[in-house]
């Protein structure tokens, strides 16, 4: 059971790992902060702003208000096989280039999931992690 939970939006100093897609949280990115004591245990969680959201749509749908990580990479992964079973993935896309990694990296899902004003935020994340410099 969650007992406290402590959450704000900062900027990255150093390089940090985002708990929900496993990528780099660059130094000079937004990121949120997430502090909490979860049954008796202590966890200071970090994600991207987009994960964040990502983590947000999640809850909104599953009706929940504690996850699991794997839950949401579950919920994620589905996104994407929707996106495909309605053709809105080109098969060399989905066979090829995707796993639950990348869908966190997938400007579908993000149109799917996030309100218009966080894909810029994603798709300049998504970048500076493809060239590992920000």
């Amino acid at each position: 059971m969650l007992e406290f939970c402590e959450k704000k939006q900062t900027r990255a100093r150093k390089r940090h790992r985002c708990h929900i897609c496993g990528k780099a949280i660059l130094p000079g990115c937004e990121y949120i902060h997430e502090k909490q004591k979860y049954d008796g245990e202590f966890n200071d969680l970090k994600r991207h702003l987009h994960c964040d959201a990502i983590l947000d749509a999640y809850l909104d749908v599953s009706s929940e208000s504690e996850y699991s990580d794997d839950e949401v990479q579950e919920f994620v992964s589905d996104i994407c096989g929707e996106l495909f079973a309605k053709w809105q993935c080109t098969e060399e896309d989905f066979y090829e280039k995707c796993d639950k990694e990348r869908c966190f990296e997938c400007p579908l899902v993000f149109k799917r999931l996030l309100n218009p004003s966080m894909l810029a935020a994603m798709e300049a994340d998504v970048k500076a992690n493809e060239e590992g410099v920000k």
